[in-house]
């Protein structure tokens, strides 16, 4: 969480992260079974497919209207190094 503040500042926010793997950022639908593997997310509504960690990490900003999602992935990749598929 610090190296996020200092990469960047005034734009961290704490949010639960519960179901964010499980829901859909495409159609807001939830269900455990659309968490295909440990790194594939693929919608069993809509059939949304994307990384999982991607795909999570794009619903705290629908729920809570943080970063634009380019922010959010490209502050996980400078600060993680997380590659996005």
């Amino acid at each position: 969480m610090q190296r996020l503040e200092h990469k960047a500042p005034g734009r961290v926010q704490k949010i639960n992260p519960r179901h964010t793997s499980q829901t859909c950022n495409a159609c807001r639908h939830r269900a455990a079974e659309s968490r295909e593997r440990q790194s594939r997310f693929r919608c069993v509504a809509c059939g949304h497919q994307a990384h999982a960690d991607v795909n999570a990490a794009k619903n705290p900003h629908l729920q809570a209207g943080l970063l634009a999602v380019s922010e959010i992935i490209s502050v996980l990749q400078s600060s993680c190094g997380i590659i996005c598929v």
